[in-house]
Parts: structure tokens; C-alpha cells; sequence
């Protein structure tokens, strides 16, 4: 059977029942995000590599706060049922992307081998004072897409350095955050 599109993957996901699931699973990470958004008092919120923008839209109270990206023109169009925001065609490992005060991504750096994970936090750094990754982690046993690198925490410190990394959903999930030097 021939590998799925990522529009393919996500265009049944685009509902209420799935939205709820991904509220509660991932609640850690979005209440790490909130709490930063509210410590900070952003007004400048980019998610990159949005796919369909579930978690944009699980922050719909921040909404006119938030501007989204990727690399995909077809996930910007699911991306635009769920939120009313700025939108931008964007490679994560090189392009330019608005300046903000905290960048946030569900499920994008696994999907990279290590040279290019290496380019995207650092190019995402240039351009937000944090940055915060959700990634899985080693104890799935199978991608949900099919070409998740499932890492352990180790891994991932050891590749890209991340000044803190969160545990969640014992040991599932994780977070990755950096915060700018500047």
C-alpha cells in the first residue's frame, strides 16, 4: 500500500472528536505553552510545520496572537478551517520566518534526520526568544505516519541540545524547549 500524503493522513482529523482527543493528550504540551504565553505576555505566537494546525487551534484563545507555517500549501488549506490567522509557505530548515516571542511545533523535528533537525532549531532560534518542540518519544513502538524517528530523551540532548526536556504521558511524550541567549 503506497505511503499516505500528509493531507490524506490529517483531512479526517479535522473534527471535534479528534480536536478533544489531542486537547487531552497533549495537554502538558499545550499548557507549557500557555504558561510561557502568559509568563511573557506574548503577543507574538508562531506555530511551524502546522500541519492541519490542531494545536493552533486547541490555543484558539490566542488566536489573533498567532501566525502559523509549512511547507505544504495543501496543510495550510486544512490549516485555515481550524484557525483565522497569518499563514506562510515555509521550509523550517532555512526560510525566514516572522519574528516572535515563542515558536511552537507538534510532531515535525522526528520526521527529519539529524543534519536537518540541527538546521531547524538553529534557523528557528534566529527568529523567536523560545522555542518549543513536541516530539515523540522511544517507548512507541510504531510511527503513527511511518517515518517518526522514535528517539530516546538522550538523543535528543545530546543532538540539539535543548535547555530543558519534559516528560509526559509516562515517558511517551516529550517537550523540548530552548530559550534565546539574547
Amino acid at each position: 500500500m503506497p505511503q499516505k500524503t500528509w493531507y490524506d493522513f490529517y483531512k479526517n482529523r479535522m473534527n471535534q472528536s479528534y480536536r478533544n482527543h489531542l486537547a487531552v493528550k497533549y495537554r502538558v504540551f499545550l499548557d507549557f505553552i500557555r504558561e510561557r504565553i502568559i509568563k511573557n505576555d506574548a503577543d507574538k505566537i508562531h506555530e511551524s510545520g502546522c500541519g492541519c494546525a490542531n494545536m493552533s487551534y486547541a490555543l484558539k484563545e490566542y488566536e489573533d496572537f498567532i501566525t502559523i507555517s509549512d511547507i505544504s500549501a495543501d496543510m495550510l488549506g486544512l490549516a485555515a478551517d481550524n484557525v483565522k490567522c497569518r499563514k506562510f509557505l515555509r521550509d523550517a530548515r532555512k526560510d525566514n520566518f516572522p519574528a516572535v516571542q515563542i515558536m511552537y511545533s507538534h510532531g515535525l523535528l522526528e520526521h527529519f534526520n539529524d543534519k536537518d533537525i540541527i538546521s531547524i532549531v538553529g534557523n528557528q532560534m534566529l527568529y523567536t526568544k523560545e522555542l518549543i518542540h513536541y516530539v515523540p518519544g522511544s517507548k512507541y513502538k510504531t510511527p503513527s505516519f511511518g517515518d517518526e524517528r522514535l528517539l530516546k530523551k538522550e538523543y535528543w540532548q545530546n543532538l540539539c541540545a535543548p535547555d530543558k526536556i519534559i516528560e509526559f504521558n509516562n515517558g511517551y511524550d516529550l517537550i523540548l524547549y530552548w530559550k534565546s541567549k539574547l
